[in-house]
């Protein structure tokens, strides 16, 4: 690209207390200069021309411009002291001044009218940036016989001229530039500035800036083989779009995913400014402990970043035990011992604990139960630190034998534990013999009977029940009847034994006789069983004549 430079030296000549000042007027030489793009990207920027740099010449013979590199001869010289004298000053002081405009640039020129000999006074220059321009330069002329005080802001000096300069100033951009003097001798003196200033033309690129960060957050407790859930959020904090970004997660040992794999990759790909990507990973804690679990995003055109999210696994579990009384006679109470144990490294709160008794029993006591009833006990444990231990004690009792479990069962946030402990109840047997004779008294050569009858009253059953007749000689057994064979022999009955009695049962027995010789006669009965190992006798008075 050819590149076209203008330079233009645009002298505003002011006058402060004179009505005017003549500048000759140079010919002008331009170029303009277009800087090309330095950035891959849409391209911005514009050209000047030289009809955008024609300058107005103000009509007013206060402020010419004059377009050269020099000065004129009387440039900025005292003036010859008029024959007139000066007119008074006035109440309010006048001051002089002007502006010289251009495409570019304006200066405005402002000053007293009139001020004392060897007073120090005060003159402005306000530069005003009509488009955007560079290489700005004010080169002010102090005539001869002034001197300079001060400047705001300080002024360098070259060759005898005060100069500002101002690398780059935008369009609308203005500064102000305040010069202090003071004359020696009377007269009339023209203070006068220029500025010159060099076209802009410009192209804008923007430079953007790819950013990522991530987030990771997962519950700070969890419990041994539950599901835990934790969620990464990776997100373009940048101004242009992040490139192939990609997450990597890395289990700690004791987790567990479906996939099998410890080490987890998730393809984001690209994000643009201010997108964000959410990422949801369910692991199983199958292990005890700290653990942290740790993520990081990487980009081609960003740096990576990390964030890890800790979690401690806990044991939360515990144990329900029961024991009690193996055997009880119906009737009685067997006694239960409760025993739920904390196994965790959490408290458990909230525990209910329910003895259950068996459809055969009922609950007669449970000591600082919340609800007691026939079927039932129920305890609330509010705490249970890990490692505690509580014991509770429930009695019941049964009228039907048999073997009878009475349960428990422990609840607590879901998990439920139980035990048992199972309780034979036997009843124990009463065995009742009764003998009756039928005739009595009865006569010699007749005959009578003796009915025998053996009841269980009492809860179980009697085994091997077994009958054993003796008869005085008054009397002479001749037939044996009943719920088992019957044997005689001489003056003795003997039964076989009867396999099982059980409760609230009875059997019979019959033997008849017959009256031998006159007297008291007394048949003597007796009865032996499983329980009654020692014969139990019953006697029977019958009268002979």
């Amino acid at each position: 690209m050819k590149t076209l430079r203008a330079h233009w030296l645009i002298i505003f000549v002011v006058s402060a207390w004179l009505a005017g000042c003549a500048a000759p007027t140079q010919d002008e030489s331009i170029e303009a200069a277009v800087s090309e793009p330095q950035a891959v990207g849409e391209e911005t920027g514009g050209t000047l021309t030289a009809e955008d740099l024609m300058v107005e010449t103000p009509s007013s013979d206060a402020a010419r411009v004059v377009a050269s590199d020099e000065m004129p001869a009387t440039f900025g010289e005292a003036a010859e002291s008029p024959d007139e004298t000066a007119p008074a000053a006035e109440t309010a002081p006048a001051r002089s001044g002007g502006t010289a405009t251009t495409p570019l640039v304006s200066l405005t020129a402002s000053g007293p009218a009139t001020v004392n000999q060897d007073a120090t006074f005060e003159g402005t220059f306000t530069l005003h940036a009509n488009q955007s321009v560079a290489r700005v330069v004010v080169r002010h002329r102090v005539p001869e016989g002034v001197q300079v005080v001060k400047t705001d802001p300080a002024a360098g000096e070259e060759d005898g001229l005060l100069v500002w300069r101002y690398p780059w100033l935008e369009a609308g951009e203005e500064h102000t530039l305040t010069v202090w003097l003071k004359a020696g001798k009377e007269g009339s003196y023209v203070p006068c500035a220029s500025v010159e200033a060099l076209p802009r033309a410009c192209y804008t690129v923007t430079v953007t800036r790819a950013e990522i960060s991530i987030t990771k957050q997962g519950p700070r407790e969890a419990l041994l083989n539950e599901m835990i859930e934790y969620t990464i959020v990776v997100k373009n904090t940048g101004n242009g779009a992040a490139k192939d970004v990609v997450v990597y997660d890395q289990l700690p040992e004791g987790f567990k995913h479906d996939s099998g794999s410890g080490a987890l990759t998730f393809q984001v790909g690209d994000l643009a400014p201010g997108e964000s990507k959410t990422i949801t990973i369910n692991v199983e804690a199958a292990a005890r402990g700290e653990f942290v679990n740790k993520a990081n995003a990487e980009a081609s055109n960003a740096d990576s970043v990390a964030a890890e999210a800790p979690t401690v696994v806990m044991y939360k579990e515990f144990k329900v035990y029961k024991r009690g009384d193996a055997e009880q006679f119906l009737s009685k109470r067997a006694t239960y011992e409760i025993i739920v144990t904390n196994l965790g490294d959490v408290v458990i709160n909230d525990m209910q604990v329910v003895d259950i008794a068996a459809p055969e029993t009922q609950v007669v006591s449970a000591e600082d139960a919340d609800t007691v009833t026939d079927a039932k006990a129920v305890w609330t444990i509010p705490t249970l630190a890990p490692g505690a231990s509580k014991v509770f004690a429930v009695q019941v009792t049964s009228r039907i034998a048999g073997t009878h479990s009475n349960r428990v069962k422990a609840i607590a946030d879901d998990i439920l534990r139980q035990a048992q402990a199972p309780t034979l109840w036997k009843g124990m047997p009463a065995v009742l013999l009764e003998v009756v004779d039928t005739e009595d008294p009865v006569m010699v050569g007749d005959e009578t009977a003796y009915e025998i009858k053996v009841t269980n009253q009492g809860t179980s059953s009697d085994r091997n029940i077994q009958i054993i007749a003796r008869f005085p000689r008054n009397l002479e057994p001749v037939s044996a009847t009943g719920a088992s064979a019957g044997a005689i022999e001489g003056a003795n009955v003997t039964f076989e034994p009867y396999d099982e009695l059980n409760p609230k049962e009875s059997v019979s027995y019959k033997i008849r006789a017959k009256g031998m010789v006159e007297g008291d006669a007394r048949v003597k009965v007796y009865l032996t069983s499983d329980l009654l190992k020692k014969p139990v006798p019953e006697e029977e008075s019958t009268h002979v004549y």
